[in-house]
């Protein structure tokens, strides 16, 4: 019997995919660098961030540190300045990316049906806070949420299962009593490992990079939830 849904965030509940087509994230990095006084052209910069993305993507312990990818690109075009600018040209790239954030009007739609039936709603999201509560606030939804759970504050990420592991201890659910929702077949639904139900959102835009898990159900549209939640309670 399924007494609580978690949901991913990012390209699950939030329209992550459409933001970043409204945002030439490039263009709006190399803006904000020549607002603060980066001393180099435009070409330096292209070459500095193409090599902190490398970087970065190693950097697990450190991702999602508000200013650290910033740092890591002033760092490779050899331009030496303080951490705490680094994260104030972070923020305004945050502050830019939110304002174009939206919901999936399913997934709206949805928790507020699954609150007024009594299930347990979490997310558990990689990621910083920052991404998640002010667009919850906008919506009006962020009081619907029993828990919400995000990497940078476990220090962990969800493919570690850590953050599962977390939402089963701290609330005493059974991992069958349990259904994770989200569109990375490399971190949402790894949570199977733990006999956690699995649903993969299956998205136009796929991110995935490390070891995939075949999920339990597979959607196209979060209506299509309350479905399997029927399924799973009727077996």
């Amino acid at each position: 019997m399924i007494k609580a849904i978690v949901f991913d965030f990012g390209d699950t509940l939030a329209m992550s995919h459409r933001a970043r087509k409204l945002i030439n994230h490039v263009d709006l990095g190399w803006a904000i660098f020549e607002r603060n006084g980066f001393p180099g052209r435009k070409a330096d910069y292209l070459v500095a961030r193409k090599k902190a993305d490398k970087i970065y993507s190693l950097q697990k312990s450190k991702k999602h540190v508000p200013g650290h990818y910033y740092s890591v690109i002033a760092t490779e075009a050899n331009w030496k300045i303080p951490f705490s600018r680094c994260k104030k040209m972070d923020d305004e790239y945050y502050k830019i990316f939110i304002q174009r954030l939206t919901l999936d009007p399913d997934g709206v739609r949805l928790i507020r049906m699954l609150k007024k039936k009594g299930y347990f709603i979490g997310i558990i999201s990689n990621g910083h806070k920052r991404n998640v509560i002010p667009i919850l606030r906008r919506y009006q939804l962020n009081k619907l949420f029993d828990t919400i759970l995000i990497s940078f504050d476990i220090k962990s990420q969800k493919n570690e299962l850590k953050p599962f592991r977390k939402l089963l201890f701290d609330y005493g659910f059974s991992s069958k009593e349990v259904l994770m929702v989200g569109d990375r077949l490399d971190e949402d639904v790894r949570a199977g490992e733990l006999g956690i139900h699995t649903v993969w959102i299956k998205r136009k835009k796929r991110y995935q990079s490390g070891i995939e898990r075949k999920p339990d159900y597979t959607i196209t549209n979060l209506n299509e939830v309350k479905h399997i939640i029927d399924v799973i309670n009727n077996k």
